[in-house]
């Protein structure tokens, strides 16, 4: 798991330019709402990379990775990033009502999801 902190930021009187990754090759953009309270994942994947980008809201964020079985618990809010990588079994509960985007480095298949 990788925190992505913004490269560039323009902003003025015509709005905001945030140029937020320069790396990887995706292959699927989704976008996802979770209601406060709800949570979605309680799966990893073995060769799928998963990024989160924060619009709205916050989300905390469980990640146990499978061969290491170490532990991590962090918050994203709007205008963060994270990547996921394979392994990392991860929850996201939304603290707040959620808006966000996430890139596929593989289009999804079912068959590469697993719960523990």
């Amino acid at each position: 798991m990788r925190h992505i902190k913004p490269f560039t930021v323009m902003d003025d009187e015509r709005g905001k330019l945030i140029e937020i990754m320069r790396e990887g090759d995706w292959k699927q953009l989704n976008y996802l709402t979770i209601k406060k309270g709800d949570a979605r994942g309680n799966h990893y994947h073995k060769k799928l990379i998963e990024t989160f980008y924060v619009l709205k809201g916050q989300v905390k964020f469980d990640i146990k990775h499978m061969e290491s079985g170490e532990k991590k618990e962090f918050t994203l809010k709007q205008g963060e990033c994270v990547i996921i990588e394979p392994q990392e079994y991860h929850t996201l509960t939304a603290l707040e009502d959620v808006e966000m985007v996430s890139l596929y480095s593989e289009l999804f298949d079912p068959k590469d999801l697993h719960t523990e």
